[in-house]
């Protein structure tokens, strides 16, 4: 799987630095900023702080925290899928874990029923 950043433009890192400031990270070298994104560390903390969401980023922050999707604005498939399968120690069950997800951050109800079916919890 390719890292969001080995495509990412210089804008859009730059862009992605900006925001992380913003977001209270600006005591942070931007080398040290780079590793955390590099490591999809903080991605998630970013979202709502973005000048542009690209795609690449949103599913790197939904991989990494499914708190994300809910502040994404382009809620396709292939992120609502990664933020529904990433599950943190909890004693749920991945059925049950997925559909919270789905509820609590998924705002179109055709793209909930549409997870739900192709993870299996419909």
């Amino acid at each position: 799987m390719t890292h969001w950043l080995e495509t990412a433009s210089k804008e859009q890192i730059e862009d992605v630095l900006e925001a992380m400031r913003r977001a209270g990270y600006g005591h942070i070298s931007d080398e040290m900023l780079i590793t955390h994104l590099v490591l999809n560390k903080f991605c998630y903390t970013i979202i709502p702080f973005l000048d542009h969401q690209w795609p690449e980023f949103c599913l790197a922050a939904c991989r990494e925290n499914c708190n994300a999707l809910r502040y994404v604005n382009d809620q396709t498939l292939e992120v609502c899928l990664a933020a529904a399968t990433v599950r943190p120690g909890t004693a749920y069950s991945q059925s049950t874990w997925a559909k919270y997800v789905v509820s609590a951050f998924i705002r179109d109800p055709q793209m909930q029923a549409e997870v739900l079916r192709r993870l299996g919890c419909s």
